[in-house]
């Protein structure tokens, strides 16, 4: 008997679970709803990308790139238990916290990722993604509901929120998503402050924040501080003065403890982000100073009012070629969002920092007349105060530069204004049945009539400014977003006082968030993840195993030349796990800023994408390039004949400098190279050369003048002597006066000019590419042309010595060349260089894709042993030039300085995470530079032969590199790494923290401590 009541009981309970999964409207399927939605939103980029959300531009080329590297660094935590609080994989060295917190290092969902294996971190981000996003709905429907929204409601709104426009128009920020799942839990944390008088969600919310992306405390944090004081007006007679007393000081405390715990990683990159480029330059701040301190109150106002661009320093007519920043905020309300660089009706040439969206979904837009008649009818003057002040702050630049650390001025704090009226419109959906019918639709014809208006301004605006494109490709998004604002009009208003209204406006919602995912995937673009993300996901697999067997054969501390590194793929030794030589990093470490300029590493002085891709043997011998490793398809030339049919195909010998050697004979598509003249971590020094400044940033080394020489000069004076800062110079020679030479001036260039002449222009008559096989086909008097043709393509321009023969020695010879490879933003010098011998032969061939420096001066190297005769640049561009700048050095002479910096080395160098040790045995002290980027982080302890430790000074030498001025005789090293400013992080964070659980623990106790008297 008791087992049938067993049996029974046990079936009444199987049934009463089963029975709640018959209910459609529980919780389940709500999460559900919000999942499928979240999966149609990025559907097309899941269906057609292999399951990965590969959006154009920062995701493809910099987030994967940044997840595989964070992933590694986990993991080397996970299994070692120690770190990297130096990051080597990040360009050339970084702080990691300081440069990866901003790119998600310390965010939860990170941690998802790392329970996935490595080759499927593209397909594991995707999943995160969808994840924080309906995380973040599910905060918006707490925060909803905690504001009295019914469960419904706050069901129904949740879903406008967790794919709004603003997400929808940052998507390929992945470091913004965050952002959107945290913000509600700051509201919430708020609201909890003002009636329950409790911190910890406050700070819960600022926290995480804070580690996701700490860019938007600053703008959230000015919000949240407005939002609480607009809010606790509004409540202030709901609570006694005692309470409205706590209230303030709970506020005070949740803002402060929640920022706080968040400094661990938050304070050592806003200090070392403070010291970027971006914000040394910045001039907004600056001029409003002087012209306040000058009592220059027009300009002043006029910069407040009217000032978009960061940089402007002499106003004038600069202004107008900005004032479509005023029509962008109406405009992004009303249409939904097609790409992230630009308002949907307005497409700007460039990246326009300004823009954003604040498309809340069209039903919302409709129902927003709802929400103001229930204002105005029940004289809700506070909701008009709140309502002015946004709306007046969306057309004045200063709140875009204020929400930018006045380093420019930034769109991105619009999600503010965004959210508050869709929360608006949510809060008053409940009480829908107070609405008269018409007043929906009044509010959606004037919606209507609003998106009509933007269409005719988008026109006005594309004749007004040169950098705005025409919108005729947008139409169709225009005429689709007033047919839908017509129809929903319509039906809205007759189904009014429809109990199932709620449900069709779900389904309308969550169908529009599938069009507007679409609509990015096809405006904004995605990067095919098989063949352009990473240089192709189909070569990643495979090169990241045979960058590990060289780690593995070789597990010393070097750097790696990989030539499928490109323009577009900077972070290659990122996503591969080697230190590499270039970058795509918005927090790359600024300490190498001069090292950046002497050797034109960046593609403008105030850039964060640098590229080496120049292939310079000093520069690379300098900075401990081990390896080269090519990709045969680089120097496979395909041949067709005259009816483009495929004839064949021809292999050349990789451009690789002459101090390298092949290693491998695996015949799998790659060569491995090794360098028989590395240098093994360090090299040391006798002379040591004042930097000199002379203008910003110009100096001895960094010239104010055009030629580009300098850069041949500098990275030969790298092995010449120490590079130091002046007051660096004058402290060492107070110390050492004698036992070192100090030069005022850098060296001169050892690099010989060589005079060349353009031989001609040459045409192919029936439009075929060069042929390498037969490289003189069009080489004739009969395909010259005259003048500057207006297409490039089809033309071989030939340079020939202006006297004699070009330079030839038995070792080889490197050629270090000028001219436009790349060229200007507004220009197309792609070109490919094809070095020809004296028997008429193609020696080898460079396209350099897309080398460093973005102008027409930068140095490019080429090498070759044989005898040269001619010089044959191929544009694949519309344009290129007829002059070109020839430097050459016989490679005897590279390698005997390569060689002196070997011998002036260090030897036994071992390395770990965040640690090297290392000996010298000199008999003058030296000064010694290492391979290490200076940060300020790095510790050098000296041992000599009895034991005795002595703590070296470390200091900036060469433009960025960490070194030290090493004793003479038989000397230990240990140098570790400790990340500048972390332990006051972390001081700032045990001490908020503490503060939270305190905050939250005492008026428990109290509370009990009352309930018990």
């Amino acid at each position: 008997m008791e087992n049938v009541t067993e049996t029974n009981s046990l079936k009444s309970k199987i049934k009463e679970k089963l029975s709640y999964f018959k209910k459609l409207d529980n919780f389940f399927y709500y999460v559900l709803a919000l999942i499928g939605t979240g999966l149609l939103f990025f559907g097309w980029a899941l269906v057609t990308e292999k399951f990965t959300t590969p959006y154009g531009g920062d995701f493809s080329q910099q987030t994967y790139q940044a997840y595989f590297n964070i992933y590694d660094d986990w993991w080397t935590f996970f299994k070692t238990g120690k770190f990297p609080f130096y990051d080597t994989n990040t360009y050339l060295g970084v702080d990691n916290i300081a440069s990866n917190t901003y790119y998600g290092l310390f965010t939860p969902f990170t941690f998802i990722i790392l329970f996935f294996p490595r080759t499927l971190i593209p397909q594991a981000m995707a999943l995160v993604s969808v994840t924080r996003l309906v995380v973040g709905g599910l905060f918006f429907r707490m925060y909803l509901k905690y504001m009295g929204a019914s469960e419904r409601t706050a069901r129904l709104f949740s879903f406008s929120y967790a794919f709004i426009g603003w997400m929808a128009y940052n998507l390929w920020f992945n470091q913004f998503y965050e952002v959107l799942t945290f913000f509600p839990l700051v509201l919430m944390g708020i609201e909890k402050v003002l009636k329950e008088q409790k911190l910890w969600l406050l700070s819960l919310g600022y926290f995480l924040l804070g580690i996701s992306n700490y860019f938007f405390l600053l703008s959230l944090g000015i919000y949240g501080v407005v939002y609480a004081g607009f809010r606790y007006f509004q409540t202030l007679k709901t609570r006694s003065l005692k309470d409205n007393l706590f209230v303030l000081l709970y506020g005070f405390l949740g803002f402060l403890f929640g920022m706080g715990a968040s400094m661990f990683c938050v304070f050592p990159s806003l200090y070392a982000g403070f010291a970027i480029n971006r914000s040394n330059n910045a001039k907004y701040f600056d001029m409003l100073r002087s012209y306040w301190n000058y009592h220059d109150y027009k300009n002043f106002f006029k910069v407040i009012f009217k000032c978009w661009n960061a940089s402007i320093v002499n106003y004038g007519d600069t202004y107008g070629k900005y004032y479509f920043s005023y029509y962008m905020p109406y405009i992004s309300y009303f249409i939904p969002p097609v790409s992230g660089r630009y308002v949907t009706t307005i497409k700007y040439h460039y990246f326009e920092n300004t823009a954003c969206s604040m498309f809340i979904y069209t039903p919302n837009i409709i129902l927003m007349g709802g929400a103001i008649y229930r204002s105005i009818k029940n004289k809700k003057i506070s909701h008009f105060i709140a309502f002015a002040g946004l709306f007046i702050a969306l057309f004045i630049p200063f709140f875009y530069f204020l929400s930018g650390a006045f380093v420019t001025a930034y769109g991105r704090w619009e999600l503010i204004v965004a959210v508050a009226a869709l929360t608006y419109v949510a809060l008053n959906y409940d009480y829908k049945d107070e609405v008269p019918w018409f007043i929906i639709l009044i509010s959606g014809v004037l919606a209507l009539i609003n998106m009509i208006v933007v269409y005719f301004v988008s026109l006005k605006v594309d004749e007004m400014y040169d950098l705005v494109s025409a919108m005729e490709d947008r139409v169709g998004i225009v005429i689709y977003e007033i047919a839908l604002c017509a129809v929903e009009t319509g039906l809205f208003a007759g189904l009014w006082k429809k109990k199932y209204l709620t449900t069709i406006i779900n389904f309308l919602v969550a169908g529009e968030v599938a069009v507007v995912g679409t609509f990015i995937a096809f405006y904004h673009g995605l990067s095919n993840i098989d063949n352009r993300v990473g240089g192709g996901f189909t070569n990643v697999k495979f090169e990241t195993q045979l960058i590990s067997n060289i780690s593995k054969d070789d597990p010393s501390y070097y750097r790696i030349q990989f030539t499928r590194a490109y323009d577009g793929n900077n972070n290659l030794g990122m996503l591969e796990n080697y230190n590499g030589t270039s970058t795509f990093h918005s927090f790359y470490n600024n300490n190498l800023d001069d090292f950046i300029h002497y050797s034109q590493m960046m593609n403008s002085d105030s850039s964060w994408t640098g590229n080496n891709f120049s292939k310079r043997a000093n520069l690379d011998e300098f900075l401990g390039v081990k390896y080269y490793v090519t990709s045969d398809e680089e120097t496979t030339f395909k041949r067709f004949n005259e009816d483009g049919n495929y004839i064949n195909s021809v292999f050349y010998e990789p451009n690789v400098p002459l101090n390298y050697e092949r290693i491998d004979d695996d015949d799998d598509g790659y060569r491995v190279y090794k360098n028989k003249y590395h240098i093994d971590f360090a090299t040391s020094y006798s002379d040591i050369y004042y930097k000199k400044d002379c203008d910003d940033i110009y100096d001895n080394f960094y010239p104010t003048y055009s030629s580009t020489s300098y850069v041949l000069r500098n990275e030969e004076a790298y092995f010449k002597g120490a590079i130091l800062d002046d007051v660096d110079v004058e402290e060492i020679k107070r110390n050492y006066e004698e036992e070192f030479t100090y030069l005022d001036m850098p060296p001169s260039r050892d690099a010989k000019f060589f005079s060349t002449y353009l031989k001609g222009v040459y045409k192919n008559p029936d439009n075929q590419y060069f042929d390498p096989v037969n490289p003189y086909r069009d080489i004739k008097n009969e395909n010259l042309v005259e003048g500057i043709q207006e297409n490039g393509k089809g033309l071989q321009i030939v340079f020939a010595p202006t006297y004699g023969d070009f330079p030839y020695s038995d070792e080889g010879i490197y050629f270090a060349f000028n001219y436009p490879i790349k060229g200007f933003d507004d220009y197309n010098y792609d070109s490919t260089l094809f070095l020809v011998n004296t028997d008429d032969e193609v020696i080898t061939y460079d396209y350099y894709q897309h080398p460093a420096r973005n102008s027409h001066h930068s140095i490019r190297g080429i090498y070759t042993k044989e005898h040269v005769k001619y010089f044959i640049f191929v544009p694949n561009g519309k344009d290129y030039e007829t002059y070109m700048t020839l430097y050459y050095e016989p490679f005897e002479d590279c390698i005997a300085r390569y060689q002196n910096a070997i011998d002036n080395g260090v030897q036994d160098v071992t390395y770990d995470v965040n640690k090297f040790t290392f000996k010298t045995n000199y008999e003058t002290s030296r000064f010694v530079v290492t391979q290490l980027t200076y940060t300020g982080g790095w510790k050098v302890t000296a041992i000599d032969e009895s034991g005795n430790k002595t703590n070296l000074k470390v200091y900036n030498a060469q433009g960025g590199f960490s070194g030290f001025v090493a004793p003479k005789g038989n000397v230990s090293y240990v140098m570790t790494y400790e990340a500048p400013n972390f332990k006051w992080g972390v001081l700032m964070s045990v001490f908020s923290v503490t503060g939270v659980a305190l905050g939250t623990a005492i008026p428990l106790i109290v509370k009990r401590k009352k309930k018990e008297d």
